[in-house]
């Protein structure tokens, strides 16, 4: 996080007047939390953070100012801070102030530390109450396999078919046609001789 790294900055780097005023607003955060004036509280809370950041002599902290005050806005407007500010954030907003007007580097890297753990866990609450019920899944047969629709039909496989046909092969042969008293012959008529090959053909449709 930046802001414990700023506030070690700040320690080692403020001048003297802002030192000085470190711990002026620390103290009027005490008075606005124990009075539950979350509006005023918050602009001075953003007034410290942003105070930290600047001090620390580091451009890109300073830089970082203007989000970490709209961080600050937000989680109070949107809800998410307690109604009256805790003991132990008031305490721990007294104690970064103290070591960075005594230039205790460590000590105000590390209660910044903590200051922001306490704000971490006073908002867990609330971020959980906001949270929708996670949805149900829907669910699925073993092996993963997608249960098939009520309204999905079912396939019919049509049986193959066979069909026989029979074809003569060959040409025709002559054959003689008597007459019906036996005497005399008429000529050939043509039809199919008895000995002819036969072809069968299976047809599958």
């Amino acid at each position: 996080a930046v802001e414990p790294l700023a506030a070690g900055a700040a320690a080692r780097a403020a001048t003297a007047p802002q030192r000085a005023r470190v711990v002026e607003l620390a103290a009027a955060l005490r008075d606005l939390g124990e009075a539950a004036e979350l509006t005023e509280f918050m602009e001075r809370d953003v007034e410290f953070h942003d105070l930290l950041l600047r001090a620390s002599g580091n451009e890109m902290f300073g830089a970082l100012a203007d989000p970490v005050a709209a961080v600050l806005r937000g989680r109070t407007q949107l809800g998410l801070m307690p109604h009256k500010p805790v003991p132990e954030a008031l305490d721990l907003h007294d104690a970064v102030a103290a070591a960075v007007a005594s230039g205790r580097s460590e000590d105000a890297e590390n209660a910044m530390r903590e200051l922001l753990a306490e704000v971490r866990t006073a908002m867990l609450p609330r971020l959980r109450g906001d949270r929708p019920p996670p949805r149900a899944s829907p669910r699925q047969p073993p092996g993963g396999l997608t249960a098939p629709s009520k309204r999905q039909g079912r396939t019919r496989v049509r049986p193959p078919h066979t069909r026989t046909t029979t074809r003569a092969v060959g040409n025709p042969t002559p054959r003689a046609h008597h007459s019906a008293d036996g005497n005399g012959v008429f000529g050939p008529r043509h039809g199919v001789s008895p000995g002819l090959n036969r072809e069968v053909h299976a047809v599958t449709d």
